[in-house]
């Protein structure tokens, strides 16, 4: 299967384990150069608008494959707990989050 990306869209299946590294090392390293600091489509806009992002299907996914696993997943358990507070307009979108995940890694 040939993978092109288009606009530099992420879309998961480019980054499957089936795809060989090469290629996604390409595909990640043309997203990374297709990025523009002004650019705010996406969670960020979500974030910024209070509308749910796709954290479930992210972080949320890990969480519950940790939990089924046995494994500890704390930081990604306070990444969706961030986002769902900011989703919820009870948090800020704010540089100062990032502390939080800092003290967060202390802890382990």
């Amino acid at each position: 299967m040939r993978i092109v990306v288009v606009g530099a869209e992420y879309d998961p299946r480019m980054f499957h384990l089936d795809q060989p590294h090469e290629t996604r090392l390409r595909i990640f390293t043309e997203m990374w150069n297709g990025w523009e600091t002004d650019d705010r489509r996406g969670p960020i806009r979500q974030l910024k608008r209070h509308v749910k992002t796709e954290v479930d299907q992210t972080f949320g996914y890990v969480i519950s494959e940790g939990q089924r696993l046995k494994m500890s997943t704390p930081l990604c358990r306070a990444i969706a707990t961030i986002i769902y507070q900011i989703e919820e307009g009870k948090r800020p979108l704010q540089l100062d989050n990032y502390g939080e995940l800092i003290r967060t890694l202390d802890q382990e």
